[in-house]
């Protein structure tokens, strides 16, 4: 694992902003922050997220399909790794 990984803050406490949070820890970063107006106890319960691919500037365009499928793949891990 890299040294010297730089502190994140994710903005957000639904769905995405707590699994990101939870990934970029899994993934070493061990200074994530969540921070959120209100962390209910359900998320996004007023507003559900939706991940798609998005546009991202001069990201290239193969580079986000790659980003989108590996991310479908790890959102279809989370319902069974609980169990």
């Amino acid at each position: 694992m890299p040294a010297n990984r730089p502190a994140v803050v994710v903005v957000g406490g639904g769905v995405m902003g707590m699994a990101s949070a939870v990934r970029l820890l899994e993934a070493g970063f061990d200074d994530v922050t969540v921070v959120a107006e209100k962390l209910a106890g359900i998320t996004s319960k007023s507003s559900p997220a939706v991940f798609r691919p998005d546009w991202l500037g001069d990201t290239p365009q193969q580079r986000v399909i790659e980003w989108g499928l590996e991310t479908r793949c790890v959102c279809h891990t989370i319902p069974t790794a609980a169990h």
